[in-house]
């Protein structure tokens, strides 16, 4: 059995973790004090729904290289 790659596996993830980070910086910007209760439900829908499209596609993505490896 080879051993498990943790480096391969968090490269994988970067994408999903890059968009979270701009979530959460976003969130945390005085650009959204501003918006409204809805509107920050809002964002958080839409831009948590591409986060969790992100991290099921690097899912995939590693379920792939190591079935090729």
């Amino acid at each position: 059995m080879e051993p498990y790659d943790a480096f391969a596996a968090i490269d994988a993830f970067e994408t999903a973790s890059r968009a979270f980070d701009c979530l959460k910086d976003d969130l945390a910007s005085p650009d959204t004090d501003a918006m409204t209760h809805h509107q920050l439900e809002g964002l958080i829908a839409t831009r948590g729904r591409e986060l969790q499209r992100l991290l099921f596609q690097a899912r995939l993505d590693l379920r792939a290289r190591r079935e090729r490896e």
